[in-house]
């Protein structure tokens, strides 16, 4: 079932967005609780740093119930690539403007509408992928893939915060290059959803193709 292109290519796509979301959590509350003597953080307190997150949770709210209508007319290949385009677009902002608190908040909210267009993505996409009898153990793994990447993501963004330290407070170089290297997997994450095959399966449910993937009604090949 791993060997199966749908599904090796969408459990990357899951492990690279993990990474960036992860990641994320990291780095936008810490950014904005550093005080504003290092030159670029807000001075936020604890709580409301953690609001600098809001726009993201609003982000997926709104996105992830409308990813099936979205998916229904455009294809969840489609809302794959166009959720990794949003996140990746929150990442470069931050890279490039960070010195204001509403960048930040604009980063958070192009991240919650990449994180809601591509998470509710996946889950289509993995269980197009294979045969009705596999679907538990096909959500399953995806849902680790998510995981490890964002793991990985945690511990990376943590190591370059702390690699580059001034006075005994996180320096902005850590930020920016946990910033781009947030971009790098998403640019990753974008090439492995143009590997997924383009016709994964229907929304009728039909059995599995070759390969493990369901063939496409002629309904849906017409569409």
């Amino acid at each position: 079932m791993m060997r199966v292109r749908g599904v090796w290519t969408t459990n990357a796509a899951a492990f690279l967005l993990g990474v960036d979301l992860y990641a994320s959590f990291v780095v936008f509350p810490q950014f904005a609780q550093l005080p504003k003597s290092t030159g670029f953080g807000f001075g936020a307190s604890v709580v409301v740093s953690g609001l600098y997150l809001l726009p993201a949770t609003i982000g997926m709210t709104i996105l992830g119930p409308r990813a099936g209508p979205i998916a229904a007319r455009f294809g969840s290949r489609k809302a794959l690539l166009a959720g990794t385009v949003f996140a990746t677009a929150s990442f470069i902002v931050l890279a490039v403007a960070h010195e204001h608190p509403y960048e930040l908040l604009i980063a958070a909210a192009l991240l919650g509408i990449g994180i809601g267009l591509s998470f509710a993505a996946l889950g289509n996409l993995i269980v197009q992928a294979v045969s009705p009898e596999q679907t538990g153990v096909a959500s399953g793994m995806n849902n680790v893939m998510r995981t490890l990447g964002g793991a990985i993501g945690g511990q990376l963004s943590a190591t370059f915060i702390a690699d580059h330290m001034s006075k005994g407070l996180p320096a902005v170089t850590g930020f920016t290059e946990t910033f781009l290297m947030a971009t790098g997997f998403l640019l990753l994450c974008f090439g492995a959803g143009l590997l997924v095959p383009r016709t994964l399966g229907s929304p009728t449910g039909s059995g599995p193709g070759r390969g493990g993937e369901r063939a496409l009604t002629p309904e849906a090949a017409s569409a």
